[in-house]
């Protein structure tokens, strides 16, 4: 149950453990501490991680890593055998349907670093048929250095990384858009602590800042929409144009952006459904022929299908492939929306192997914890991770201490 609420409730190891607290009170039952709930999550990614898998030669690779507070990255390999997607209806990965590979802690993940990985990787799973990766440079190249000598095998990179790439180029070249960006965020300073914050516009990305920029441009023309329909008339009038009277200086260009948007979902919504099939360059090519679209963006439209022969160009004659690492991407998702605060990466990341592969039964927990007792997980996170953030700090601060301790102290000396 304290797997099954972690993976599936996304609860952090306190509050499963008082959740535990409360639902084995009513049967007058002992509930387990939270640090007894964490040594299970270890040792079930443990396990996971060290677990041999079937080897084939049809293994789809998918990596990607994660970056938190401190000098420790994550890099996070998951896989799938092509034989299983040939007869789905769809190609979108649930975390059901990937198998964890690896889990790679490191201060620095070069090119040479992947490479390394990837060779570990297959001798793990017999043959990768495929990597899917992002266009992170560290990633690429060891992708690149790791087909040096495996010649045959696929490189595909994210559509969503690629996609954001031209939309990237595009907006900073338009003069608009970086006086736009300075006007939402100088609007969303001055409705912050105002009785009209819900109105105010969405932050920025700090990271991949293109990749989700879809609400960015559609808060003005939700806010204008809103107006049109009569549902900011309660706003007095010199209010409304303190915070949004700028908004009609970029109407024609938020129309031309929102129609690029636009583009971007279709491609990636056909690849990220269908797969990448040799033919899907076409097929996109004709959807948008037949589409009512600005003219101000066809050439937008032709880069963005370009990047689209781009990958498919590497397919073998009637080969469709995943194109999307959004799988990995969600996992790493729900692994911060329980580990958040200042610890950076710790031996939670052993977390993962809980978020993939068939949901947790009795079967499947019974063999992790017999797999993997709490001394080998313990050595893992000692070999792999080594000293956290939250290690560090208590090494080099003194313990701060409540206001009970001070009282006492205090106490003492008189």
């Amino acid at each position: 149950m304290a797997l099954q609420l972690y993976s599936g409730a996304v609860m952090g190891c306190r509050k499963i453990a008082t959740s535990l607290q409360i639902f084995l009170s009513y049967f007058r039952l002992s509930s387990p501490h939270h640090t007894t709930v964490r040594q299970w999550i270890h040792r079930n990614g443990c396990h996971q991680v060290q677990k041999p898998v079937e080897k084939s030669v049809d293994w789809i690779v998918i990596a990607d890593e994660t970056v938190d507070v401190g000098a420790v990255k994550c890099l996070a390999v998951i896989g799938i055998r092509f034989g299983s997607l040939q007869y789905r209806e769809d190609w979108v990965l649930s975390h059901g349907d990937v198998t964890l590979l690896g889990l790679y802690p490191n201060e620095k993940i070069t090119g040479e670093y992947v490479s390394v990985i990837f060779s570990e990787i297959k001798e793990k799973v017999g043959e990768i048929d495929t990597f899917v990766i992002d266009e992170g440079s560290d990633l690429k190249k060891g992708a690149r250095l790791y087909k040096e000598s495996h010649p045959k095998v696929k490189v595909i990179h994210d559509i969503k990384h690629k996609m954001a790439l031209v939309m990237k180029r595009h907006l900073e070249a338009d003069s608009h858009w970086s006086s736009y960006a300075s006007a939402l965020a100088q609007t969303r300073k001055l409705l912050y602590q105002t009785d009209l914050a819900a109105l105010k516009p969405p932050t920025q990305r700090a990271k991949a800042r293109y990749m989700d920029i879809e609400d960015l441009i559609e808060w003005p023309l939700r806010i204008l929409e809103a107006k049109r329909y009569g549902y900011l008339d309660v706003i007095p009038r010199d209010r409304y144009q303190k915070y949004f009277d700028w908004i009609e200086n970029y109407t024609p260009s938020l129309k031309r952006w929102s129609l690029m948007v636009g583009v971007v979902k279709v491609i990636c919504h056909k690849v990220r459904t269908h797969g990448l099939p040799e033919g899907m360059y076409e097929h996109l090519l004709n959807y948008f022929l037949e589409t009512s679209l600005d003219s101000s963006i066809d050439r937008f439209i032709g880069e963005c299908l370009e990047k689209v022969v781009e990958e498919a160009d590497k397919l073998k004659p009637g080969e469709t492939m995943i194109c999307s690492t959004e799988v990995l991407e969600s996992i790493f998702g729900k692994h911060k929306q329980i580990n958040v605060g200042k610890q950076g990466i710790t031996g939670n990341i052993l977390g993962l192997g809980s978020f993939v592969g068939n949901k947790q039964n009795e079967d499947s927990v019974k063999e992790a914890m017999e797999n993997c007792p709490v001394k080998s997980a313990c050595h893992w996170i000692k070999q792999k991770v080594g000293e956290t953030t939250n290690m560090i700090r208590r090494k080099l601060l003194p313990t701060k201490g409540t206001k009970f301790d001070k009282n006492l102290e205090s106490a003492s000396v008189a």
